[in-house]
């Protein structure tokens, strides 16, 4: 771990390698005091790890995150489902501004349950038998370039199962992001079929992105921020109303069973770059432990998160307001000297950057 400097406006706390782990552990703080309180722990990321898009087509950039989503990037996203908990059910409503879904979109009857441990907050857990419908002529995507982006969790490997899509029947497929016997894949069908897929299945229990881009004649599969391959669009796509499934994609194909998290889909053509900028959000973190004690070295105290447990920690996550993290520390014992610890997480090495770190204040109360 370093303190990187180069051409940023800002010294960040960064990882020399992308996509690496690192931890860092401050200088300890003298207050001066045996009975100060250190009530709340406030910083700054590059970015707004762990935390879902921004509703509305807003901007992370303008609000003081350096490497947040802009208005521009935003600006032609058309859906956008967090699946977050409302009352302990799921909130699958759009919060892009611009599509329109029926309060009665639940398939089969009942809707499906909320996964409180998502890539970003809640999740929707599908159980191989409920799914969403969004109705004909929404999110047609016909003739022209688009992105789709969705973080997975099947419940079992080498499975056929239906992510999201939109079909008028087996043979007229707008767009298909499905696992094909485990594996991603993305597929097309009009007078023809275009197909790409993983060469290796996405483990059950574990989350992944997949992403889709159509840019031109030609698609791209997207996992884990890196692309899968592309292939050649084949025939012409119609208008041919249809409805749109989350969950389950073409006519007769199996519904997904497993945990789906943060779909969004734009009607851009999304590059690399930026590809890796979306994938970041759900891949790279950010996280505290602190500890405070009664020794100049600290060498008396434990570091602990939320709860004062030594296994939690105190991330982006907890932050609920669109600001910078202040969060609340759990009850620490007042002390003189105060000491925290954070990590540095990138899950895929194929990040652009590791998550980076502006500053940290720590409040105290003497």
């Amino acid at each position: 771990v370093i303190w990187s400097t180069g051409n940023d406006p800002y010294s960040y706390l960064t990882q020399t390698t992308a996509g690496t782990n690192g931890e860092f552990t401050s200088r300890v703080f003298d207050s001066g005091s045996s009975t100060t309180t250190w009530p709340v722990l406030s910083w700054v990321p590059a970015d707004r790890y762990k935390k879902g898009f921004p509703d509305a087509k807003g901007s992370e950039f303008s609000m003081g995150y350096a490497d947040g989503l802009t208005a521009a990037q935003m600006s032609s996203n058309v859906l956008l489902i967090h699946f977050d908990g409302n009352g302990g059910s799921v909130d699958y409503f759009d919060k892009s501004g611009n599509t329109s879904i029926s309060a009665n979109a639940c398939g089969s009857g009942s809707c499906p349950s909320l996964d409180a441990n998502g890539v970003m907050g809640g999740a929707v857990s599908f159980d191989g038998l409920k799914f969403y419908q969004i109705a004909p002529g929404a999110l047609s995507l016909s003739g022209a370039d688009y992105s789709i982006s969705v973080w997975i969790k099947p419940t079992a490997s080498g499975i056929t199962q239906g992510i999201f899509g939109r079909a008028y029947s087996a043979t007229n497929i707008d767009y298909d992001l499905k696992l094909n016997a485990g594996k991603g894949a993305f597929w097309t069908n009009k007078n023809g079929v275009t197909k790409i897929e993983d060469f290796n299945p996405a483990p059950a229990g574990e989350w992944h992105q997949f992403a889709v881009v159509r840019s031109g004649s030609i698609y791209y599969l997207y996992k884990d921020c890196a692309s899968l391959g592309n292939a050649g669009t084949v025939g012409v796509d119609s208008g041919t109303p249809a409805n749109t499934f989350i969950g389950y994609t073409t006519p007769s194909a199996t519904k997904f069973n497993g945990s789906v998290d943060e779909l969004a889909v734009w009607t851009t053509a999304i590059n690399s770059t930026d590809m890796k900028t979306l994938c970041r959000k759900g891949a790279a973190d950010i996280l505290f432990q602190v500890r405070t004690c009664n020794m100049p070295d600290c060498s008396d105290g434990t570091f602990v998160g939320p709860g004062n447990l030594t296994g939690t920690y105190y991330s982006e996550a907890d932050n609920t307001q669109p600001a910078f993290p202040s969060i609340p520390l759990s009850a620490l014992s007042p002390a003189r000297y105060f000491q925290y610890k954070v990590g540095l997480q990138s899950n895929y090495s194929y990040l652009a950057s590791s998550p980076r770190l502006v500053s940290v204040t720590v409040t105290a109360l003497k």
